[in-house]
């Protein structure tokens, strides 16, 4: 009885099969952090600004009785802390935010606590934007809205943050999907 051969095979590595997902391909610009941070502490200090105006109208004892520095030192304290959180929920935001087109939709998944996923298939998107607000021209960043039919908003989805390359090569690419959707 003769012994069978034993060979031993090479173990390749599995070819990719598919290419990196959009979010590597067209990454997001970094300063959508600071915009978005910029734009929460606006409304942080135009919070602030209220919370003031109540505590020297409503409590003027008790602001005097604590001392307007100490009042002023605690307030700027409280806000700095704010101001560090939003900034950690940002950059916690931005790296959690990923894009892909599959074989049949369009996959958007962002959020930092609750993470939401908005996936869009290609026979249901009629337009594809490129739009940019004032600030976004100020941190040269570029939006792609996504609107279906029966959207009542005007748009259903969008990805905000990318560089002017990455929107038009985004945009061009769910347009040739959608051409090819519907021939």
């Amino acid at each position: 009885m003769e012994k069978p051969a034993i060979t031993k095979k090479r173990m390749e590595k599995p070819a990719r099969m598919q290419n990196p997902p959009l979010c590597a391909q067209f990454p997001l610009q970094e300063q959508k952090i600071l915009k978005k941070a910029m734009m929460g502490a606006l409304s942080l200090l135009s919070g602030a600004a209220g919370t003031i105006f109540l505590a020297l109208f409503l409590f003027p004892a008790q602001v005097s009785r604590l001392g307007l520095s100490s009042f002023a030192g605690l307030f700027l304290f409280g806000l700095g802390a704010l101001c560090a959180a939003l900034l950690s929920y940002e950059y916690f935001y931005f790296r959690r935010y990923y894009y892909d087109m599959g074989n049949d939709v369009l996959i958007i998944r962002k959020g930092v606590f609750t993470l939401s996923e908005t996936s869009l298939p290609y026979g249901r998107i009629q337009d594809v934007t490129v739009a940019r607000d004032l600030l976004d021209k100020a941190f040269g960043l570029y939006n792609i809205y996504v609107s279906t039919a029966g959207s009542q908003a005007g748009f259903v989805a969008h990805i905000d943050g990318l560089s002017e390359q990455g929107a038009q090569e985004i945009k061009k690419m769910l347009l040739f999907r959608l051409r090819g959707r519907r021939r």
